[in-house]
């Protein structure tokens, strides 16, 4: 629900954001700017250091920092720290940024649940919310996920309730791996059921069947055989879908 006017509140909380993708982009060019000089004043000394160290080896001479390079060091490692600290602050100064688009959005948009009935209450309506949220576990393969809820939240549910979700989810596994198996014996099960609604399920999970002991990945004469035989189960799909297994 709005607060004020629809275009005033959102114009209100656009203001604010733009504020902040502005922010945003000074900070990003800033800090990309202080990585870069921080970058480059540590390659330089990098740089003086080993040419420095060259020039006494050339010399002979002992590899030890004078005072003067030690108070390069130093005072390049105190601009570099100095720019690291800049970033850091103008990050923090964006969080605040952030939370005051929070504010503006709460400011202009009232969030008024009065009207809305409260739900889930009883023991039967949290009963009834437990089992679709187990239902819906089961149906995504999450056995364990559901056996936990039904376990704590002390729901009703049997082998027998949950035997059609596990067989589901043993011939879905079964078809990624090219295992027909599950889903043929689902089939053959429920011939008549397919029958009387023109299914041609069964017919097509056979035909799969064939043509993968056909083209198996290394075809061999007891694999045509074995093809070959499997072909007489077609007999009882011959009359109803022999235009299917000619396609």
């Amino acid at each position: 629900m709005l607060a004020g006017g629809d275009r005033e509140s959102c114009a209100a909380v656009e203001e604010e954001i733009n504020k902040v993708l502005s922010k945003f982009s000074n900070v990003n060019d800033h800090s990309q700017k202080s990585l870069e000089s921080a970058i480059s004043l540590v390659e330089k000394l990098q740089e003086d250091l080993k040419h420095q160290l060259l020039e006494a080896e050339s010399g002979g001479t002992e590899q030890v920092l004078t005072d003067g390079q030690k108070s390069v060091i130093l005072e390049s490692l105190r601009k570099v720290k100095d720019l690291t600290s800049g970033i850091s602050s103008q990050h923090k100064g964006v969080h605040g940024s952030v939370s005051k688009v929070g504010k503006v959005i709460d400011k202009n948009f009232v969030s008024d649940f009065t009207p809305v009935p409260k739900s889930f209450e009883t023991a039967q309506e949290i009963n009834t919310l437990n089992e679709v949220i187990c239902n819906h576990f089961l149906r995504q393969g999450r056995l364990p996920v559901a056996e936990a809820l039904i376990r704590e939240g002390k729901l009703e549910f049997t082998e027998e309730m949950k035997q059609p979700f596990i067989e589901m989810h043993e011939i879905i596994q079964g078809l990624q791996e090219r295992r027909l198996a599950p889903a043929l014996s689902w089939a053959e099960r429920n011939h008549e059921a397919l029958e009387k609604q023109g299914s041609a399920l069964e017919f097509n999970l056979h035909k799969m069947n064939f043509l993968l002991l056909l083209f198996s990945d290394r075809p061999t004469a007891q694999s045509r055989n074995d093809a070959l035989n499997y072909s007489k189960v077609f007999q009882i799909f011959s009359e109803k879908f022999s235009k299917g297994w000619c396609y």
